[in-house]
């Protein structure tokens, strides 16, 4: 049963029961919305593993499996069907992604994109990479996110290699490229220490104009400095305006995993000096 323990949960309540009176249909988003205030009841459902997953807890006049709301006529849309794909993730049971992708086929959303990377992403956080490529190889036109879910899928089970030669084949395409992706792909690059396959990576987010970005410019310094090459992670370093105390760290970090400790003492100093104590230093600095 879903209760109403938050200000947040009984207001959507209070909306819902509103939306009845007046005699206003809900359709299935409206019921994920109203799960996700009261997640943990849509969790308790699925860790049971029942035949039918549960979209919303509460009986005010409906019964709460999917098979039910589909009888009543309330249609499924991608809204909750990626509410209830979540949730699996939340809880990783592979059993309850198992079942939602069945459903998926069934209802013909096996072919939205956004729909399928959550799914892809699903498999993976539930350490099934296997289904998760299955998937991924099913659709023939593949979009950013779906490239990105299985790259990151890959990187999450430990298949380095395997990350490592989807982002060269996404490379060699002509879809630019998200923030997430590059992130994504340069992780791959760290755990494996493919220098090659990084500065692939760098030339790749100059083409899509992200090389400035900060939270990039700081996975690439850490990228070069895993990878050895700790004067390519300077130049970078130096290029960046506006540093934040992640920057710094990371290349503070870097000095000192190539004993450089000289040169990371002098760029704490540095820090300290150039934003007069502005940026307090945290335990990644002093690890």
């Amino acid at each position: 049963m879903l209760t109403a323990s938050s200000p947040d949960m009984a207001k959507a309540l209070e909306l819902f029961n509103e939306m009845r009176s007046l005699g206003i249909k809900p359709n299935a988003s409206t019921l994920v919305s109203i799960v996700s205030s009261g997640c943990n009841d849509l969790m308790s459902a699925l860790k049971h593993e029942l035949p039918q997953i549960q979209s919303y807890g509460i009986k005010v006049g409906f019964h709460s499996d999917l098979r039910t709301m589909l009888r009543e006529g309330a249609e499924l849309d991608s809204v909750a069907l990626l509410g209830v794909i979540s949730a699996c993730v939340m809880l990783g049971r592979l059993f309850a992604v198992c079942m939602v992708y069945s459903l998926l086929i069934k209802c013909g959303f096996d072919r939205v994109q956004t729909v399928t990377a959550s799914l892809v992403n699903a498999y993976a956080k539930c350490n099934d990479a296997a289904s998760a490529r299955r998937i991924f190889d099913s659709v023939p036109e593949k979009d950013i996110s779906l490239w990105t879910s299985m790259i990151s899928g890959y990187v999450h089970v430990g298949c380095t290699i395997e990350a490592l030669a989807l982002s060269e084949n996404l490379l060699a395409t002509s879809i630019k490229p998200s923030k997430a992706t590059i992130a994504t792909m340069l992780s791959a690059c760290n755990d494996f220490g493919s220098l090659i396959l990084g500065e692939k990576v760098e030339e790749y987010a100059k083409a899509s104009n992200l090389i400035l970005d900060l939270q990039l410019c700081t996975s690439l310094i850490q990228m070069y400095c895993k990878c050895g090459s700790i004067e390519r992670a300077k130049e970078i370093f130096e290029r960046v305006p506006g540093k934040d105390l992640t920057l710094w760290s990371t290349m503070i970090n870097g000095y000192a995993c190539h004993g450089m400790g000289e040169e990371a003492l002098a760029l704490f100093n540095e820090m300290q000096r150039e934003n007069n104590n502005n940026i307090k230093p945290d335990a990644i600095c002093f690890h």
